[in-house]
């Protein structure tokens, strides 16, 4: 699957949970940031490395994410379940929230988040990659 990135403005991150000796996993939700001023709330995850250097984004921050779609057959039970996740490769934090926050989520609405500009000032609705 190709990789894919985008921006989203976090509003969860749910720690760090250590799975097994060897497989750690981190979980943000965020919401992607549109220039229709719809929302679309996604969750992310990281593994391992990935998923410890994750616990540094906080709620509130505005991420760039490298990620791609990964799915998954399961069988248990004769019932076979398809897993998909959005892997996080990398990812760059562009803005820290101001405060930090000890809530477990705050609410973040996609017409409170300014468009980004271009290198002219102008918002620019298109992605640049």
């Amino acid at each position: 699957m190709a990789q894919q990135v985008m921006m989203i403005v976090v509003k969860q991150n749910k720690g760090l949970e250590q799975v097994t000796a060897k497989f750690s996993k981190l979980e943000i939700v965020g919401m992607e940031l549109r220039s229709d001023g719809k929302e679309n709330i996604l969750k992310f995850q990281g593994i391992n490395q990935i998923a410890n250097d994750m616990q540094s984004i906080g709620v509130g921050d505005t991420v760039q994410l490298v990620f791609e779609l990964e799915g998954k057959e399961w069988t248990k039970d004769d019932k076979v379940i398809i897993f998909m996740n959005l892997r996080v490769l990398s990812f760059n934090i562009m803005k820290a929230s101001q405060k930090p926050s000890e809530e477990p989520y705050r609410s973040i609405k996609a017409k409170d988040i300014p468009m980004p500009a271009n290198s002219f000032g102008n918002v620019d609705d298109e992605v640049p990659f």
